[in-house]
């Protein structure tokens, strides 16, 4: 949810309704998937945005409606901490679990907070720092059986200065 999520995308759509829409076409079929199995599927959901800092929304869960409300509420601001996102995310995985475990992260691949709450708005160093954070930390979640969906929004013939830009290389 951070600020650059409200510019546009490619398309002309603003990054964060594109986000919003992605996120309720992936419910909707986790929801017919589950319907189509019966009681013998069950899927838990869970939400954590990032801005300035990350806050989870709802942990896992079976309210996938509620999840589903909670995304549509959701408002772009502030910067992006992208790898504290990440990191609360990976803590929602129970490590003894045998179920599939996956995080889907929704950005525009502009991170400019780093764990330690350092921004790298004029130092080209703190954002490599920062994005090898996200890296080890995708590693981490690899190592513990989650796998890592990115998906990403954003024009990626924008300026690269510009918050409209999406850095596809980095997701």
């Amino acid at each position: 949810v951070s600020g650059s999520m409200a510019e546009f995308d490619a398309g002309g759509s603003e990054k964060m309704m594109g986000a919003q829409r992605a996120s309720d076409n992936l419910i909707d079929v986790i929801i017919s998937e589950q319907e189509a199995a019966g009681s013998t599927l069950v899927h838990q959901i869970g939400l954590v945005t990032f801005s300035v800092e990350a806050y989870t929304i709802s942990s896992l869960s079976e309210e996938i409606d509620a999840v589903q409300d909670a995304i549509w509420r959701l408002t772009p601001e502030g910067g992006t901490a992208m790898a504290a996102g990440l990191k609360k995310a990976i803590a929602q995985f129970d490590a003894t679990s045998n179920a599939q475990q996956m995080i889907i992260l929704l950005s525009d691949g502009m991170p400019n907070i780093g764990l330690d709450f350092i921004s790298y708005f004029f130092d080209i160093q703190e954002q490599e720092t920062i994005q090898q954070e996200i890296i080890d930390l995708a590693n981490q979640a690899g190592e513990k059986g989650i796998c890592v969906y990115t998906v990403g929004f954003g024009n990626p013939q924008a300026d690269p200065e510009t918050d409209a830009y999406i850095d596809e290389i980095f997701l």
